[in-house]
Parts: structure tokens; C-alpha cells; sequence
């Protein structure tokens, strides 16, 4: 049997650390200087509201959700002095 098979067959472990897991590839060392490595970042909705399937707004009113003063021409401008995707 493998380590699925051989873990679901065993008692419920107390704690993980009691679950001896397997190493497929050897360890590396953390890079020295981080600037060039590739980092994935994922970002789970925390405001989900379980209504995934229909707008996540009133678009009616959606101005109400806007800050005071908000300006669309302001928003959509892009400028050195504000960030906008990816740089």
C-alpha cells in the first residue's frame, strides 16, 4: 500500500506532527537575495457572500458604494503617482 492507503488505515493522529510525511525531492536552500525569484501569491475571496452567481451589487445604486468625491476620468488615468496592475 502507499502513504495514502497506509495513513487512512492507521488511527486518527493526535497531532500532525505525529504524521511522519514523505519527501519526494530533496530540500534547497532559500535564495541569498530575493529580488529575481518568481512568488506566487494566491488571494482567497474573503468577501464572498455566497451569491456568486448574480452581481455582487445593486448596480442601481451603485454610486452609494463609491467614496465621496470619486471621479471615474480620476480613477481610469493612469499616472506615475498611483499603482495600477502589475509593474
Amino acid at each position: 500500500m502507499g502513504f495514502v492507503d497506509d495513513t487512512l488505515a492507521a488511527p486518527r493522529p493526535d497531532a500532525i506532527r505525529s504524521v511522519a510525511l514523505p519527501r519526494r525531492i530533496a530540500g534547497y536552500p532559500s535564495p541569498v537575495d530575493w529580488r529575481d525569484q518568481v512568488i506566487y501569491f494566491l488571494l482567497p475571496d474573503r468577501f464572498s457572500n455566497g451569491q456568486e452567481q448574480g452581481p455582487p451589487l445593486d448596480r442601481a445604486r451603485a454610486s452609494e458604494h463609491r467614496p465621496a468625491g470619486f471621479r471615474w476620468d480620476r480613477w481610469s488615468a493612469s499616472g506615475a503617482d498611483r499603482f495600477q496592475g502589475r509593474r
